[in-house]
């Protein structure tokens, strides 16, 4: 028999794999997307406060001066009550109605307050008081003196200072006491208002 022919394959070799370029790698840090400037907001300075204090213009004409009392006068005396005793004055109620009845009685005479009249001292003797009487410069303190010294029974009528009273009397001159007067205070506007700021 004849020899077997040889048969050519039918399909070629298979070529060698082709090779593909592999993918890009990722990348290993995110994108980071671009941040725009935040829009600053606008500053505006704070309003200024006006100075407290403010500027105080001079006084345009000097202090005057001025008596601080119109007291020009005093009488000064001492009274003996000679029916009394000095230890009726141990009781507060007597001394009390003692006092007020004695300052009552001069200033009734004096044609003064009470509040012009001011005991200074009570003494045994059998009971001499001291004191004092304010006058002002539209009252004459001389016609008081003068009836406080020759009738002092006639100032001291009342019960509570007794029957027999002797009195002397002498008025003095008070200087008077000088003290700036009150000046009005001078009136400051306030400074200017203040200004604002624009904003950044």
């Amino acid at each position: 028999t004849a020899s077997p022919t040889s048969v050519a394959p039918t399909q070629a070799t298979t070529a060698s794999p082709t090779t593909a370029s592999p993918t890009k790698a990722p990348t290993t840090s995110p994108t980071a997307v671009p941040t725009s400037p935040p829009t600053a907001s606008p500053t505006t300075s704070p309003t200024a406060v006006p100075t407290s204090s403010p500027t105080d213009s001079p006084s345009l004409s000097p202090t005057t001066f001025s008596p601080t009392t119109s007291i020009s006068s005093i009488v000064v005396s001492n009274t003996t009550f000679s029916s009394l005793d000095i230890a009726s004055f141990a009781d507060s109620a007597f001394d009390n109605a003692f006092n007020q009845q004695y300052k009552a009685s001069m200033a009734s005479a004096a044609l003064v307050s009470t509040s012009d009249v001011t005991i200074t001292s009570i003494t045994a003797g059998s009971v001499v008081v001291s004191s004092t009487t304010s006058f002002t410069r539209n009252r004459s303190p001389g016609a008081f003196a003068s009836v406080l010294s020759s009738n002092p029974s006639s100032v001291f009528s009342d019960s509570i200072f007794g029957s027999i009273v002797t009195a002397s009397a002498f008025t003095t001159t008070v200087a008077p006491i000088f003290a700036p007067t009150t000046v009005s205070p001078n009136t400051v506007s306030p400074t200017s208002s203040p200004t604002t700021v624009s904003p950044t």
